[in-house]
């Protein structure tokens, strides 16, 4: 093409890389006669008339030569033009035709239309109404509410909650540690396995279960049974290399994160290539803790007609009975799963009424949903895609249609003679490798209902240590430890705190230097030679001075103006310096104002606990009652009522319903079913259980409340206890406890700083007196009234000798310095 049209490389670059279209198809002799009367009318040929029944409008003007190697634009099925008249007129959907609209314009003109080249394209109108525009005009962009999200909470009261992950299960000395960190720092934190942490997401364990009993591409039948139904040959994988790559190789690559795709002729076994490696996956993840990214096996089959990764992973579900799909799709976006995508050649769509010139654009738009599941799978998590390499018609069509940007090819061979021996030879011995399988499936069956029951009797243990876990532990909570204290990021611009620096001024131009003449060589016109020579050494000369002479003269004013430009960058430095100070200086000021606003609340709580006021000990309770720590399956929730009169809190307890407590003994395997059913409790043992279970959550929280409450604000407690149902009459939630009343009471009343009384006890109502602080003590809420039995903090200091703490509202105003004015009630 370069040699018969003369175009060049750049020229070639842009040409399209697709034949001719159907308009552009005329035989050469009638080309020639059509460019000769071309060259008549304009002297050189012009470009032929770009048909309106395919290719790109925006090729019209280019000014390409017609010769022999031009080649006629016309329509890409993947890049976007615009349909003939013809598929207009017959309503037929074309992938030039496709509903893009960040790409065309309302009006679909030819500006509109070659957005994609770099041109100037029409902006869709906001058709929204005023009030919509105003609306998301205020919306926060993404950046601000995560970090709004990361910031203090709201109410500064309540404790936040950590996690300390370990690989393994936490062990008595770390969950000791992480108790007494959490004491320290005065917050929520709890010792966990990274295993659980998984668990949270998606549970693996049940997703593998299902799966395994589910077919695997036109393998027909589950994992568990792969020994009982087909001998077993390992064959090698061939890479696009020519290297031979293992199934296990294969699986420590995925586990990697490598994007690879298999692919092989049909019942070669690519379908028993991915069962082996989901083998492979699923064994690693169980065996290393669930630590590594357990393996996802989609028929693709199976999600015909699909549009979404979303839907596919549902469906996937639904085929295999995983009932958790949110689950499976949030461990799809965190890369904690490996995709096995079986079968890309057997997605078909729903009607085709094309020709087999189509095929390009079928393939494209029934892999759709497919390109994205692989696209939008987070990096590091790995991916394998199998079927017929023959469905597409060359590599680069595979790897832009299934979406893969860098992928290595794996090729399934076929059976050598030695393997196809091996292979007979083992279904010669089918009997005993059935036997081998049953009793290997029954072992691993009865292993797994031994692991239930290990479960169960560690959830029953959990049950019954409710009491014991709150014994170890002080439940009292250090309000001071709550304390905010701001903490300012480092300046976000250090660098404009250096003053730029003064540039060199420029040198002055060396003087130029006159040459010699090169001596004349041979022996005719030796004069005029060397005449010819001194003149043009004469004149180099001359160019150089004069260039000398101008570069000197225009140096002052270049070193004026480079002076000038350090003193503008200068200055625009130091106002960004100012700028970015005073916005730093105002978010500073803001994080200290929240900081006191937090604090301001925590001393109100600490001064009207102090006093024993009634909000002040309902606060304090329920932060003492959120950091008792009960299983995740075991929710229970507190409610307390303070009464200052009677020193009585009115605690209401909410414990799940009997239906907590499994009414399971132990599970079994049965082999002649094939299945694990559960042994059935006595309904003795289980309102047994349940019963200690009400007990013991009755005596925690009795116990954490009174062990809380150093100073004895609470002599009572009247506790509350039951499940929170619905009423049938009414409809309306209520507390069914049956008998579950109880209260409790300090069993050894300890008198708090009794060596001096200073009249702390209130004298008989009858009086009209006032509360009279001493000096150092906190003013009292307004409207204060003592709860009874109450006692100064032991952490305020001691009144002067002689104080009295209630005067009289009728005599003159007592002075605080004055000890001698007490009144002796």
């Amino acid at each position: 093409i370069r040699a018969s049209s003369g175009e060049s490389d750049r020229e070639l670059r842009r040409r399209p890389r697709h034949p001719p279209s159907h308009r552009d198809r005329v035989p050469k002799r009638h080309r020639a006669g059509r460019d000769r009367h071309r060259r008549r009318s304009t002297g050189r040929p012009r470009q032929p008339a770009p048909s309106h029944r395919g290719g790109d409008r925006h090729q019209r003007g280019a000014g390409r030569s017609a010769g022999p190697g031009w080649v006629r634009p016309h329509r890409d099925p993947v890049r976007r033009g615009r349909a003939s008249r013809r598929d207009h007129r017959s309503r037929r959907r074309t992938p030039g035709h496709r509903k893009d609209r960040d790409r065309r314009s309302p009006r679909a003109g030819r500006r509109g239309r070659n957005a994609h080249r770099g041109q100037q394209a029409h902006r869709r109108p906001d058709r929204r109404s005023p009030r919509h525009r105003h609306r998301d005009r205020g919306c926060a962009p993404r950046g601000q509410v995560r970090e709004g999200v990361g910031g203090q909470p709201g109410n500064s009261l309540k404790a936040r909650t950590g996690w300390f992950i370990t690989l393994e299960e936490p062990t008595a000395e770390q969950r000791t540690t992480i108790e007494a960190i959490s004491k320290a720092k005065g917050e929520r934190l709890h010792a966990i396995s990274i295993g659980t942490l998984h668990q949270r997401m998606v549970n693996s364990e049940r997703y593998i279960q299902q799966r395994d009993n589910a077919p695997f591409g036109s393998v027909n039948f589950g994992i568990q049974s792969r020994a009982v139904n087909t001998p077993n040959v390992q064959v090698e994988l061939e890479s696009s290399t020519g290297d031979a790559v293992s199934i296990r190789a294969m699986a420590d690559r995925l586990i990697a994160g490598q994007r690879s795709l298999l692919v092989g002729n049909y019942g070669v076994g690519k379908s028993h290539t991915l069962r082996e490696i989901y083998s492979l996956l699923r064994k690693d993840h169980f065996k290393k803790g669930k630590l590594t990214p357990f393996p996802v096996h989609i028929n693709l089959r199976d999600c015909a007609g699909l549009k979404t990764p979303a839907e596919i992973l549902r469906r996937h579900s639904e085929e295999i009975g995983f009932d958790h799909p949110n689950g499976l799709i949030s461990a799809w976006r965190a890369g904690t799963c490996i995709l096995l995508l079986d079968g890309f050649d057997e997605i078909v769509p729903s009607r085709w009424f094309g020709g087999a010139a189509d095929l390009k654009t079928v393939r494209w738009e029934a892999l759709s949903p497919i390109r994205r599941l692989v696209s939008e799978t987070p990096p590091g998590a790995g991916v394998v895609v199998a079927g017929r390499s023959h469905y597409f018609s060359g590599r680069a069509e595979m790897a832009l249609a299934l979406g893969f940007k860098s992928f290595e090819q794996f090729k399934v061979p076929d059976f050598d003679d030695a393997q196809l021996a091996d292979f007979l030879a083992q279904a010669g011995d089918r009997k005993r490798l059935e036997r081998e399988a049953a009793q290997a499936y029954a072992e691993a069956r009865a292993a797994e209902a031994e692991d239930a029951t290990y479960e169960l009797h560690g959830r029953f243990a959990e049950l019954d240590g409710i009491l014991e876990a709150t014994l170890a532990v002080d439940d009292f909570v250090d309000l001071e430890t709550l304390r905010a204290v701001a903490e300012h990021p480092p300046f976000p611009y250090p660098e404009l705190h250096k003053a730029l620096p003064t540039p060199a001024p420029i040198s002055e131009p060396p003087l130029p230097v006159k040459q010699e003449p090169e001596p004349v060589k041979g022996m005719f016109g030796r004069k005029q030679k060397q005449q010819q020579a001194i003149a043009s050494v004469e004149q180099k000369y001359a160019e150089d001075y004069y260039a000398w002479k101008r570069a000197t003269d225009e140096l002052p004013a270049r070193r004026a103006e480079q002076l000038d430009a350090h003193a503008r960058a200068e200055k625009e430095r130091q106002e960004k310096l100012a700028a970015a100070e005073a916005t730093y200086a105002r978010e500073s000021a803001e994080r200290e104002r929240e900081v006191a606003e937090q604090n301001e609340s925590l001393d109100q709580l600490i001064v009207g606990l102090g006093y024993g006021t009634v909000d002040a000990v309902q606060e304090y309770v329920s932060i003492v009652l959120a950091n008792s720590v009960y299983p995740e399956w075991l929710p229970v929730s507190h409610s307390a009522e303070f009464d200052p009169a009677n020193a009585e809190l009115a605690l209401r307890v909410l414990v799940p319903g009997p239906e907590i407590v499994p009414a399971v003994k132990y599970f079994k395997y049965t082999k002649s079913t094939d299945e694990i059913a559960p042994v059935a409790a006595t309904q003795k043992d289980t309102k047994d259980r349940y019963s200690g279970l009400v007990h013991n959550v009755a005596l925690r929280s009795l116990h954490e409340v009174f062990e809380a409450d150093r100073r004895g604000l609470i002599q009572t407690i009247s506790l509350e206890l039951g499940t929170e149902t619905v009423s049938p009459a009414t409809g309306q939630p209520t507390c069914s406890g049956g008998d579950s009343r109880a209260s409790g009471c300090r069993s050894i009343e300890e008198p708090v700083r009794a060596d001096t009384d200073h009249g702390s006890r209130r004298p008989p109502r009858a009086m009209t007196l006032s509360f009279n602080p001493p000096p150092g003590w906190p003013k009292p809420p307004a409207g204060w009234v003592p709860p009874a039995g109450w006692s100064p903090d032991p952490s305020w200091p001691d009144p002067p000798d002689g104080w009295q703490l209630w005067v009289p509202n009728d005599d003159d105003p007592v002075e605080a310095s004055e000890p001698s004015t007490r009144v002796d009630a």
